[in-house]
């Protein structure tokens, strides 16, 4: 793909981001409820030891925001795969491959912040996550190519569905605006008669 070296080099970086959160994850008990305090203490962990000595990458502070992130609204992002993919083969390609979860996990997130894009580059997304990961299977990479672009196409509804409302609201306001402009300009013209027609009594 073209790009100026600093796009490719933030692709470089996001890329990373993805891929700690992807293993941060296959060694999360989601089953298991965790203090903030634990936590922390996991993340901090996990940067320190796997991210630089296992995976051999230095994690930046927006590394740390990410994963930090993931992991506070893992339950949101369950939620929202639950709400798009089908139940039954969302259910069987997850229990089977821990890594599918993880990866489908990272690009809902990665989504929730990103609203625009569209369903090629969610597309190119995940299959350069998938890559990095060396996930393999068929089967599993063509089921996460759909879901993702299941995702895409859902978080771009809500877009526009806020959008319409915002854009209703705003035209709701305008017309409000301009009936009560009407009607003091109208209150106006009213005292300005019976003003007139009390003057011309007074004569």
């Amino acid at each position: 793909r073209v790009g100026t070296p600093q796009a490719r080099e933030r692709q470089r970086r996001r890329l990373e981001d993805w891929f700690l959160a992807v293993h941060l994850l296959l060694n999360w008990d989601d089953q298991t409820s965790i203090s903030a305090e634990d936590m922390e203490k996991c993340l901090k962990r996990f940067l320190s030891d796997d991210a630089r000595t296992k995976f051999r990458i230095t994690p930046r502070l927006t590394s740390e925001i990410f994963l930090r992130g993931i992991l506070r609204t893992l339950w949101d992002i369950d939620r929202l795969l639950r709400a798009v993919n089908p139940a039954e083969d969302l259910k069987r390609f997850t229990s089977e491959s821990p890594l599918v979860l993880s990866i489908l996990r990272v690009m809902t997130y990665e989504f929730m912040w990103q609203p625009s894009g569209t369903v090629r580059m969610a597309h190119q997304s995940a299959a350069d996550l998938m890559e990095k990961c060396d996930l393999v299977g068929k089967a599993d990479r063509e089921w996460i190519t759909s879901a993702v672009a299941r995702l895409r196409t859902a978080f771009e509804k809500t877009h526009q569905d806020w959008d319409t409302r915002r854009r209703a609201r705003e035209e709701r306001k305008l017309a409000e605006k301009a009936a009560a402009g009407d009607a003091a300009d109208e209150g106006k013209a009213g005292g300005a008669r019976r003003g007139s027609q009390a003057h011309i009594g007074r004569r």
